[in-house]
């Protein structure tokens, strides 16, 4: 599974919304992890938009503090979407191509230790969460 990541640092202008369009043609991507999207809500029309295609599915968690906006997006064709995390921003599904199991969690981490091991916390529970949209 192709997956590309990226710290944005905001999606309020048009010329990040057709960098990340052509990232995800050039690197074939087939799900997508954005950091600090500073973006408070996200519709399916934006995400479309964005990817440039309809057969997506995707999560959108606003973070605290000032980077604000996880969002993770894939292909529907490629990996079919179980659930998603409560904490974390983490999806869990199946690679339709090898029928496997995938968590994929979009790690965006304080700098502070405490923090950090929280977040760490946090992640090792993630397989055994179950939670409805975002």
């Amino acid at each position: 599974m192709k997956i590309t990541n990226i710290n944005i640092r905001g999606l309020g202008n048009a010329i990040k919304w057709k960098y990340i369009k052509d990232l995800i043609v050039k690197e074939d991507t087939e799900m997508i992890c954005i950091q600090e999207t500073k973006l408070n809500t996200l519709s399916n029309e934006k995400c479309y938009r964005l990817w440039g295609d309809n057969n997506i599915d995707w999560i959108h968690k606003e973070t605290e503090g000032g980077a604000k906006g996880i969002l993770i997006m894939w292909y529907k064709n490629i990996f079919v979407y179980e659930r998603h995390s409560k904490g974390v921003p983490a999806v869990i599904g199946q690679h339709k191509e090898n029928n496997v199991s995938i968590i994929v969690v979009n790690v965006y981490s304080s700098c502070h230790l405490k923090d950090k091991v929280g977040m760490w916390d946090e992640i090792v529970t993630v397989p055994a969460e179950t939670n409805k949209r975002y």
